[in-house]
């Protein structure tokens, strides 16, 4: 406190032409510049906030706007302003928390920092998965540099972090898929979780899913509330066995109940209990009432397997019914199935800011080869002949990349209109992320030369494609950051992390700075308002009695601890 203290005496910034629209609250001369405020759903920019002395402020200027704001610098809750990030000098302080003192007067109670160079310690936390997880069947002779046998669970990397048991503290939820000689095993894996003990974690009890729940090959998991009862909902969207003949498989629905375990909301159920290859999947809300909808896209098969696009709306029960989806012919292939085919990846993603959610379907080479977008036009129902059509991507070694495998909305120059990140890719080989701004006219603009450092080259891993895109600050600078994730477990290529910079563009975390390699969760786990990492790394171990260089696959998970505050 008594640094920054000092540092608000003494300080004189001259800011940065590139900080002008980032949304960062800047300490100049004697006053604090905050960019955007939110109070009670109201929107509010360029605040100005004297500095009286001691750790009191005054708010001098403000205006009152309609414009939207992506990513606000503040907020104003419970009688106490939030500012994200305060850039001072050269250094960066996060989470300030400020008093109301009446009128428009402020004192400043407590804050973060200052922000320290991102880093990760590895903690003493160590697990070692169990053998009934089916993740350590393989046997690796090290003297010639085969498998002897290689048989084993692969993770989705899309599992996610909730609240299980219901205690406070976020659990990780784990999907797999089973692997043998590098190919999908057809036999179903029941889901599993970490339970978070506040000092680690430990295998969960397994009784919380019911016995209908196992799955052979869940593609993508979604956490949310669907029946507003206040506790954390699954939706696990799956393709079933990848290999001919594609029989496809049912979509799962979870509902947690009162007694700390959930229900199969999904049998019988048509809209998720049906034989389709679910590839793509998203959640929002695409009527504006409050309550979770989901999309999701089925891959085009044979043997009379449902494909195409779908959208389920919610009622706030859980109870989900069909929205029309008109003009299907839209994306009949007829030589290939003759059937209602679509891209591999969906999303619904607000463009416009008018609390409907549109529907954007990605493209997919052998169906579709453009990404399109149909604007909700809050009727309740998406017209597939009437869509906008966004740039085509090309890679940095002038391939044209069709398959949208994973789609992120964010506000990439600050201007308060939703844009887009696309992760691409052609068959599984090449990969690329495509940057979109959204002109506010319904059209796009490719922007991937000012925001990628993927221009000249990419990983030199094939595998080294992101199959998921999130956003967060993982550096506590107050920019978002993005956490890529693979299908494979990858190495020290995978560049996991890119952080934003000031001029708005991303690059690349090095993840040989790392502790570890492997797959990697997000989670606040020490709770010191950072973004520490789960890790889940493989390791062999000696197979007693049978010799220094026969192996087993085993896999750990530890704890990377956030050092930046």
């Amino acid at each position: 406190m008594k640094g920054l203290k000092a540092l608000f005496a003494i300080a004189v910034i001259t800011p940065l032409a590139s900080l002008a629209q980032v949304p960062i609250t800047t300490f100049e001369g004697d006053e604090l510049k905050i960019p955007s405020l939110n109070l009670n759903n109201q929107n509010y920019k360029d605040l100005v906030v004297k500095y009286l002395g001691g750790m009191n402020f005054d708010v001098t200027q403000f205006q009152e706007t309609t414009e939207p704001f992506f990513h606000y610098a503040s907020k104003f809750e419970s009688g106490k302003l939030v500012v994200n990030a305060l850039e001072l000098g050269e250094e960066i302080y996060a989470d300030l928390l400020f008093d109301s003192a009446g009128g428009t007067r402020l004192n400043l109670s407590s804050f973060k920092g200052p922000v320290k160079e991102l880093d990760f310690k590895e903690t003493d936390f160590l697990l070692v998965e169990p053998k009934e997880w089916k993740s350590n069947e393989s046997i690796y002779d090290s003297d010639n540099g085969v498998f002897i046998t290689k048989r084993g669970a692969v993770l989705v990397s899309d599992s996610k972090t909730l609240d299980l048991d219901n205690d406070g503290l976020k659990d990780i939820l784990i999907a797999s898929v089973l692997f043998e000689n590098d190919e999908f095993v057809d036999e179903k894996m029941p889901l599993l979780w970490l339970k978070n003990t506040g000092n680690g974690f430990e295998s969960g009890d397994p009784e919380i899913f019911p016995d209908t729940h196992a799955r052979t090959h869940i593609r993508s998991i979604h956490v949310a509330d669907f029946n507003n009862d206040g506790q954390d909902d699954i939706f696990a969207a799956s393709t079933g066995y990848d290999g001919r003949p594609f029989p496809g498989e049912a979509n799962l629905l979870l509902l947690s109940d009162s007694q700390g375990s959930y229900q199969d909301a999904s049998i019988d159920n048509l809209n998720f209990d049906y034989l389709g290859f679910t590839h793509g999947s998203d959640i929002g809300d695409i009527n504006n009432d409050g309550h979770i909808d989901i999309a999701t896209t089925d891959n085009c098969g044979p043997n009379g397997r449902i494909s195409g696009a779908r959208v389920l709306v919610n009622d706030g029960q859980a109870q989900f019914i069909q929205a029309a989806i008109k003009n299907t012919e839209a994306y009949d292939v007829p030589a290939i199935f003759g059937t209602f085919c679509s891209g591999i990846q969906v999303a619904l993603i607000d463009l416009n800011s008018d609390g409907y959610d549109e529907l954007i379907i990605g493209s997919y080479y052998r169906d579709l080869a453009e990404d399109r977008i149909y604007w909700n036009d809050k009727s309740g129902e998406f017209d597939l002949s009437k869509y906008t059509r966004v740039p085509e991507f090309k890679s940095f070694d002038g391939s044209y990349l069709y398959d949208t495998l994973a789609i992120l909305g964010t506000d990439l120059n600050f201007d308060g209109n939703v844009d887009i990140i696309m992760s691409k890719s052609q068959r599984y080989e090449g990969m690329g992320l495509q940057f979109l701004i959204n002109n506010g006219d319904e059209t796009f603009t490719d922007v991937t030369d000012s925001y990628s450092p993927w221009l000249t080259s990419g990983p030199v891993s094939q595998q080294a494609i992101p199959y998921f895109i999130s956003e967060t600050d993982i550096n506590s600078d107050g920019l978002p950051d993005l956490k890529l994730s693979y299908d494979k477990w990858g190495d020290e290529k995978f560049p996991h992390i890119w952080l934003r910079k000031k001029d708005g563009g991303y690059e690349e975390y090095p993840s040989a700075n790392l502790p570890k390699v492997g797959w990697f969760w997000l989670i606040d786990y020490d709770h010191d308002g950072d973004q520490d990492l789960i890790n889940r790394s493989q390791s062999f171990v000696k197979i007693n009695g049978s010799g220094e260089n026969v192996l087993n696959a085993v896999f750990e998970w530890r704890i990377l601890e956030n050092e930046s505050l």
